[in-house]
């Protein structure tokens, strides 16, 4: 399934490309200005002598996407221009933008394209990609071996600062700073221990609960088994016994699941129980179990290949909201979405890398609605109670749009 969706993908890609680079015959041609609608110059040719924008300036979805081609990779100076007026006037931007000011500005989709970029940079280069997660999980065997190798560190510099006190000179002051050095030591060493061995404890005592757990599990299923096979030789009703089976092995594979997780070692049963009784989601289930950090890699590979999707859920929605709006077009629906999303890649990838700030996360995250209304109210020149309702119902279709996108990438890593 992961194959067919990537192909429809890529088949999808090249023809957006191929109509930007080399439009179908027949195409309704835009209409030639007079006057240069970025900087008002008159245009006596195909580009303005001013400013060097096209005379042709399109105003429907497919010149939207036909961006992509021809300005992804020239940033220049633009980027400086965009971005201060995407943080402190993203109406202004998006409007000046939908009416015809294009060369003075990155286009929403190589603004998009850069910040998906940046985003999953940051992703990768904060580590948050599930491994310190995983990382949590060490096994009860493993924290005890490195709880070992730390107290032969630890006795290692005691040793250490012993001898710089035996071979000290007789000097007062230099003797009792490293008395007061090594009491020091000994004592941070000692709050390191017991909450080392605290620890230990905890994860030895989890596993011994989940080991009896799962045992106590494994030995129900035994019994269901043999009352199903009983009632089936003696023609009982099946159907109940049936369902707690099927139920009961549905949480075994999920303790077992946890009890491999926690312990670092191979399953020594087959997990792949029915759980739900669809043959591709048990499977699903079954290979997310046995690597659940492969899971994760699609998870993030899916997200950064098919985060365009997002720019198509959102843009219909928009619609929603202007639907009785004769003057707004399909294209200032997209140029706003996309430059909307933009702005919040980029504020997510600023708390990714402020994340030991919590207080400055807080307030990121007070600027998107904020950001969100002040979009709307000028780029679609609304005032104050028009723009606060929408910002609200949009911020409903937001949520709808990340369920959808993120339902969408669990498909695609479960099944990838």
């Amino acid at each position: 399934m992961g194959g067919e969706i990537d192909a429809l993908a890529d088949i999808a890609t090249g023809a957006v490309l191929a109509d930007a680079v080399e439009p179908v015959s027949g195409t309704t041609g835009p209409t030639k200005t007079v006057f240069c609608l970025n900087c008002a110059g008159k245009v006596t040719a195909s580009y303005c002598g001013n400013c060097g924008q096209k005379t042709e300036v399109h105003r429907t979805l497919s010149a939207f996407w036909h961006d992509l081609v021809h300005s992804v990779f020239h940033f220049d100076g633009k980027i400086w221009r965009t971005l201060p007026a995407l943080a402190f006037k993203p109406g202004d931007l998006t409007r000046r933008y939908v009416h015809g000011e294009r060369a003075s500005f990155v286009s929403p989709l190589a603004l998009f394209l850069f910040s998906v970029f940046l985003m999953f940079a940051a992703f990768s280069w904060t580590g948050a990609d599930g491994q310190g997660a995983a990382s949590g999980l060490a096994p009860a065997a493993k924290m005890r071996a490195d709880l070992a190798v730390s107290r032969i560190e630890w006795r290692n510099e005691i040793a250490d600062i012993e001898k710089e006190i035996a071979q000290a000179p007789k000097d007062g002051a230099l003797v009792a700073d490293l008395n007061q050095q090594l009491a020091q030591r000994k004592a941070e060493i000692t709050v390191l221990d017991r909450a080392a061995r605290d620890r230990l404890v905890g994860r030895e005592k989890a596993e011994r609960g989940l080991a009896s757990q799962t045992s106590e599990t494994r030995e129900k299923v035994a019994v269901l088994k043999r009352q199903l096979a009983e009632a089936e030789r003696s023609g009982q009703p099946v159907a109940a016994l049936r369902t707690q089976l099927r139920e009961t092995e549905a949480g075994l594979s999920l303790l077992e699941s946890a009890e491999q997780a926690v312990s670092n070692k191979a399953p020594d049963i087959d997990i792949k129980s029915k759980i739900s009784g669809v043959p591709a989601v048990d499977n699903a289930i079954t290979h997310i179990a046995e690597n659940p950090q492969l899971f994760f890699y699609k998870i993030q590979s899916s997200a950064y290949k098919y985060s365009w999707t997002l720019i198509l859920f959102s843009t219909p929605f928009m619609w929603l909201l202007f639907a009785g709006r004769r003057d707004v077009k399909m294209f200032d629906h997209a140029v706003f979405v996309t430059y909307s999303i933009c702005f919040m890649m980029m504020l997510f990838t600023l708390g990714m890398l402020v994340g030991r700030h919590a207080s400055w996360i807080g307030w990121m995250a007070l600027l998107a609605p904020v950001h969100v209304y002040k979009q709307l109210k000028y780029a679609y020149r609304l005032d104050r109670s028009a723009a606060l309702w929408r910002t609200f119902v949009l911020g409903v279709f937001i949520t709808i749009v990340l369920s959808l996108f993120s339902l969408m990438i669990l498909i695609l890593g479960a099944t990838g």
